[in-house]
C-alpha cells in the first residue's frame, strides 16, 4: 500500500481537519487519507475485542481526525459511552451486579455472547430492572443468534450443538468446565439469599420466597434457604 506522508499524516491528527484542507489534497492524498481512517478504526475496533477502551477510543478519534464524516468511527465512539455503568438507583447489590455486567461486556466484546448472556442473567437477578444490563443482555441474544444463523449457512449443526449455543438465552447456566462458575455461583446466591432475608423482615413474604427459590436454583445446597422456605412453608400451613 502508498503510503502519505508521514508529516501530512500527524498534522491531520492533531490539528482539527478543514473542508479547505481536504479540498486542497489531491486525489491520492484523499483515497490515503481514507485508508489510513479505515486501519484505525480497525485498529480500534482490534481493542475493544480485548477490553482496551482507552486505546480502541484513541483510534476511533483518529479515525475521525482524518475523516470526520467517518460513521463506522463515530457511531463506535457513541456505542463505548453507552457502555459505562450506570446505577439508576442506590442498591447494596449495584457492586456484585457490576462485577457481573462487566464480565458480561468482556464477552460481549470479545464476541462470546452466549457467556455474556449468562453474566447479564446474574446481574439481572439482583438489579431486575436495570435498563443498561438488560439493553446489552438483548444485544447479546440478537448477535449470538446471528451469529448461530451465519454459522448454519456454512455448516451443518447438530441439535446437541445448537441446543448448546441456545442454553445461556434459555436459562442462566455456566458449563461446569468453567473454573470460576462455582465461586460466582456461590456469591450470588449469597447475595440473593440475604436479598430475601431483608425482604422477610419487611414482611414481603412472598417476595423473600421468590428470592430464597432462585437460590436453591443457582446452589441447590444452600441449606440456609432451603430451612427458612421449609419454614415459612409450616408456618403459612
Amino acid at each position: 500500500m502508498p503510503q502519505i506522508n508521514s508529516v501530512f499524516l500527524c498534522l491531520l491528527l492533531v490539528l482539527p481537519v478543514s473542508r479547505g484542507l481536504i479540498d486542497s489534497v489531491s486525489d491520492k492524498q484523499q483515497k490515503e487519507i481514507s485508508t489510513a481512517a479505515r486501519q484505525c478504526f480497525e485498529q480500534g475496533r482490534y481493542y475493544y475485542s480485548q477490553s482496551r477502551l482507552d486505546m480502541a477510543k484513541e483510534q476511533w478519534k483518529r479515525s475521525l481526525n482524518l475523516l470526520p464524516g467517518y460513521e463506522p468511527a463515530r457511531t463506535a465512539l457513541q456505542e463505548l459511552s453507552e457502555e459505562k455503568w450506570q446505577i439508576s438507583a442506590p442498591s447494596v447489590y449495584a457492586t456484585t451486579g457490576r462485577e457481573f455486567y462487566e464480565e458480561g461486556m468482556r464477552n460481549f466484546r470479545a464476541g462470546r455472547y452466549p457467556e455474556a448472556i449468562t453474566e447479564f442473567e446474574k446481574a439481572l437477578l439482583l438489579l431486575p430492572e436495570h435498563p443498561q444490563v438488560i439493553k446489552f443482555r438483548e444485544r447479546s441474544e440478537k448477535a449470538a443468534g446471528e451469529k448461530t444463523s451465519e454459522e448454519g449457512k456454512t455448516a451443518t449443526v447438530s441439535p446437541e450443538k445448537s441446543d448448546k449455543k441456545c442454553s445461556a438465552v434459555k436459562t442462566y447456566r455456566k458449563p461446569a468446565s468453567d473454573p470460576g462458575a462455582k465461586e460466582n455461583d456461590k456469591k450470588i446466591a449469597d447475595e440473593l439469599y440475604r436479598k430475601g432475608l431483608k425482604r422477610y423482615r419487611e414482611g414481603k413474604i412472598d417476595e423473600a420466597v421468590s428470592l430464597w427459590q432462585k437460590v436453591l436454583r443457582i446452589e441447590p445446597g444452600h441449606e440456609k434457604a432451603r430451612k427458612n422456605l421449609e419454614k415459612v412453608k409450616s408456618i403459612s400451613n
